[in-house]
């Protein structure tokens, strides 16, 4: 018995257990952590390509230190007793390194659990919620701040548990991996089906702590721990309200605003504030609508009805429960809000003024809890079938704020516009608001402004802008809508129900200098391309408009590309060639080690970037990521691991030109992501944008088993391949964050990569 128990002990299973763990508890802490960084950057994308590329660096030196610190004399050779369940499956003369890779798991558990407390109590101090920060420098900065410690002491004790691994005989470092992965898939599913949906922050904040205490409670043979594990989390269900009510106490300390409502929906955070009879709405940390702009409500509404011919029908996108949908609802005989968060209302509805919270009780008055996307795509099949009843809209108001993420981006592209148009009724008019200056016209406004309206007036064949309090960007299906004062008081005549918008107003926001010097500032910027789903150049202009106010690097550097597309192509195009040269260089030259840096960064930076852009499409598609993250990532690690796992059981992996094989898959996924068509459907989408996603993983993995193959023979060549796969990560956020797409498409940066991994693929096989 005792001699069976101790072959069939050397199997290595509390490793696998130990990386389960880590792979869990990383994955989850890293989902809720880019949850609470939305907020920094009201939801804008590159706070995940930031995170998850810090994420990388940090995760790899720890493995380095943890690596390195395990395999000192006193770690090797020490004589502490350990665990019962593990004596008869590691030998004990490294107890103590076992020891040190716990205790690294749970510091990790600790650190993470610190921080995400901290910033639900302090988030407001990140993101200067109360003013207008979006600073791309600043997030950055965060996120290499936040992400060190739980990164760095997760890696740690991955990097021990790599040095315990070579006292288990026939296991390999992928077998590690792979278990680590099956513990994120773990985290990523439990995430999006189960603790995300559930909205219980602090519930799934304990199943941190608690999954660690389930898995000691586990591998010892004992009930306490899990039944400790059980206690945590029950507390954290009971106390979730209690708790969140202590958080928005002291983050409305910092507000300067009391927080009255805290709610996290799996798509969006919703914030609820009040100060000084003021109630104010924020998702995601942007402004959506406050309780004291009732003068603005009404000026959209009577700027809206004036420019339509009818008033039978009107649709809103945006926030328009301040006083827009009672607006809409005096003057229209039907009213459609399309709301994606409608589920939300229940909520907000209590702190709306009483007048605004009856007129989404009057039965001429619909919200519905639909994509705007989705449902205007809808309307216009409906309305190019002549289904009977699918009258078209006399009015729409898009609100949907600065296309200053993906996200929102995608209501503003032609795509979007078509299907708005489709379901417009004969004289129907599209009102789109941008943000408005007072006096002068900066030149990031005014940018942002001209291509709003050539990709408006594009799909429509007119628009015309408006300076009123916001920018309003007209386009009707008919005759275009002027900007000519006498035309909007000839239509009005006397009827201007509301007291602030009056024919005084008309004339202020109309008058010819005005009017003259919004035409002069739009007509430098006259030749700007359209903004498509696939080319979001608004995004970028909404970059350049925020960070204008800083006086940042970054802001310009993005000036610097932005402002030119041939400047910016010939600069990506130089640096891949330079890339790709530098590696046949090195094949002829026999440097092997610089060759497997290049092509290993090649690799990861397609590897990557072919993830984000699958998880940029879903986002077109769908809107906001961040339900679905965990999923996403989920399956890019498990296509990986799967991936080198099966590479590592059928050596020999073949001969030097084997790596074109999966470089040719990967550029395959790469260009496919982005050229076919995406479906519609939630679920659709997940699934595909899954398949997508997990062949990127399998194909970004045989690569780098087959670039392993040769690191085993070179000199320092693990260590060189590690930080190649870091470095290119790095770069391939970079570059589908804020560089390549904003200005000349994903497209354009999935054929470029392609180009470069096809291009060092086929000069790996020059020995």
């Amino acid at each position: 018995m005792n001699a069976q128990g101790n072959n069939s002990g050397k199997d290595g299973r509390p490793l696998a257990e130990l990386m389960f763990g880590v792979g869990f508890t990383m994955l989850l802490a890293q989902i809720l952590l880019m949850r609470e960084a939305g907020v920094w950057l009201r939801g804008n994308e590159f706070v995940v390509a930031c995170i998850l590329g810090v994420w990388l660096a940090w995760v790899a030196a720890g493995t380095a230190a943890g690596y390195a610190l395990s395999s000192l004399p006193r770690a090797r050779h020490g004589g502490a007793r350990h665990d019962a369940a593990v004596r008869d499956r590691m030998p004990p003369a490294v107890a103590p390194a076992w020891r040190l890779a716990i205790v690294f798991w749970w510091l990790s558990v600790a650190a993470s659990l610190a921080i995400l407390i901290a910033l639900r109590c302090f988030w407001a101090w990140t993101s200067g919620m109360a003013g207008h920060a979006f600073n791309l420098g600043r997030a950055a900065y965060m996120a290499l701040l936040l992400t060190a410690l739980p990164c760095l002491l997760g890696g740690a004790a991955a990097g021990a548990a790599a040095r315990l691994l070579e006292h288990v005989p026939g296991r390999t470092v992928a077998w590690l991996y792979l278990w680590e992965t099956l513990g994120a898939c773990t985290a990523g599913l439990a995430s999006t089906f189960i603790l995300i949906p559930a909205g219980k922050w602090w519930f799934t904040l304990a199943c941190l702590p608690a999954a660690l205490l389930a898995l000691r409670g586990l591998r010892q043979r004992r009930l306490a721990p899990a039944g400790l594990a059980l206690a945590l989390m029950a507390a954290g269900l009971a106390c979730n309200g209690a708790l969140q009510r202590y958080a928005d106490a002291m983050a409305s300390r910092l507000l300067g605003a009391t927080i009255v409502l805290n709610h996290d929906a799996p798509r969006v955070r919703l914030t609820v504030t009040r100060r000084h009879g003021e109630t104010a709405f924020f998702f995601n940390g942007r402004l959506a609508g406050s309780s004291v702009a009732r003068e603005n409500a009404e000026e959209l509404a009577s700027y809206a009805s004036l420019a339509a011919h009818g008033h039978g029908r009107a649709s809103v996108i945006g926030f328009p429960y301040n006083g827009l949908v009672r607006e809409l609802a005096a003057r229209a005989a039907w009213v459609d809000v399309i709301d994606p968060e409608a589920e939300l209302l229940a909520g907000i509805a209590p702190h709306l003024r009483a007048e605004d919270a009856r007129a989404l009780t009057q039965p001429h008055v619909r919200v519905l809890e639909q994509d705007p996307r989705a449902w205007f795509h809808a309307c216009a099949k409906n309305a190019a079938r002549g289904t009977p009843g699918s009258n078209g809209y006399d009015i729409v108001i898009i609100d949907a704020g600065v296309p200053d993420s993906y996200a929102a981006a995608r209501l503003y592209s032609e795509q979007f516009y078509r299907d708005v148009r489709e379901a417009l009724a004969p004289g129907g008019v599209v009102m789109v608001v941008l943000p408005g200056s007072a006096g002068y016209v900066p030149d990031d406004l005014a940018r942002l402004l001209a291509r709003a309206r050539n990709t408006l007036g594009g799909v429509c064949g007119n628009a015309t802008l408006i300076p009123a309090t916001s920018a309003l960007l007209f386009a009707r299906k008919g005759p275009a809508v002027s900007d000519d004062p006498a035309w909007w008081l000839e239509r009005s005549g006397t009827n201007m129900p509301g007291p602030w918008f009056s024919p005084a107003l008309l004339r202020d926001h109309l008058n010819p200098y005005r009017v003259n010097q919004f035409r002069t500032a739009l007509s430098r910027f006259a030749a700007e391309k359209p903004q498509r789903d696939l080319a979001p150049r608004m995004y970028g202009d909404a970059l350049r408009y925020y960070e204008a106010r800083f006086a940042h690097g970054i802001g310009g550097v993005l000036a610097w590309l932005y402002d030119s597309p041939q400047r910016a192509l010939v600069v990506t195009f130089a640096l891949f060639t330079c890339w790709a040269l530098a590696a046949q260089t090195c094949a002829f030259g026999a440097w092997r080690r610089t060759q497997l840096a290049l092509t290993g960064a090649a690799v990861a930076m397609a590897g990557l970037t072919s993830e984000l852009l699958v998880i940029a499409r879903f986002v077109v598609v769908r809107g906001s990521p961040y339900h679905e993250l965990g999923v996403l990532f989920a399956a890019y690690m498990l296509g990986l691991s799967l991936a080198v796992y099966e590479c590592g059981r059928r050596r020999p992996l073949g001969g030097p030109s084997g790596l074109l094989g999966p470089a040719g898959a990967l550029c395959l996924v790469l260009c496919a992501a982005t050229m076919l068509p995406w479906p519609a459907g939630h679920t659709a989408a997940l699934a595909v944008s899954g398949v997508f996603i997990m062949l990127s993983g399998c194909a970004c993995g045989a690569c780098f088993a087959l670039l392993a193959a040769r690191a085993r023979e070179t000199r320092g060549g693990g260590a060189t391949l590690y930080a190649a796969d870091v470095a290119g990560a790095m770069a391939g956020a970079a570059l589908f964050s804020i560089v390549v797409p904003p200005v000349l498409g994903f497209q354009v940066l999935a054929l470029m990569l392609s180009v470069l991994v096809v291009v060092v693929a086929l000069v790996w096989g020059r020995r």
